[in-house]
């Protein structure tokens, strides 16, 4: 059925990017990717309803890679602040040369809520 596209760039210590692609029965994709000092990425997928299904991944702020279900399931209710909030709580960086843990903690906040505020305008 139709399509849009929509992204959002960040700045010079991470960016946000994120897109939405309409496909026959709807489906979303959109990511932020942090510089540096780390990165979050997310994406929504359209089901065979129509209905949509985030996924929230964090990289760069944790000794491996995670998924983080809670910011998932808060973006599935429509409350992307909460899901920034999940996803802050879900890093556990550390300090070295580039960042200091804090750092890396608010802006995986704030990473967060770009690409879920890019996202939920492109698939507008």
């Amino acid at each position: 059925n139709g399509g849009g596209n929509g992204s959002a760039n960040g700045g010079a210590n991470g960016g946000a990017n994120g897109s939405a692609n309409g496909g026959g029965n709807g489906s979303a994709s959109g990511s932020a990717n942090g510089g540096g000092n780390g990165s979050a990425n997310g994406s929504a997928n359209g089901g065979a309803n129509g209905g949509v299904e985030h996924r929230v991944a964090l990289a760069a702020v944790a000794p491996t890679p995670l998924r983080v279900t809670a910011a998932e399931a808060r973006l599935d209710a429509g409350d992307p602040a909460g899901a920034a909030e999940a996803a802050r709580a879900a890093a556990s960086p550390i300090t070295d040369l580039r960042g200091t843990a804090g750092y890396r903690r608010e802006m995986v906040g704030v990473l967060a809520a770009r690409a879920a505020a890019a996202l939920h305008e492109a698939v507008r």
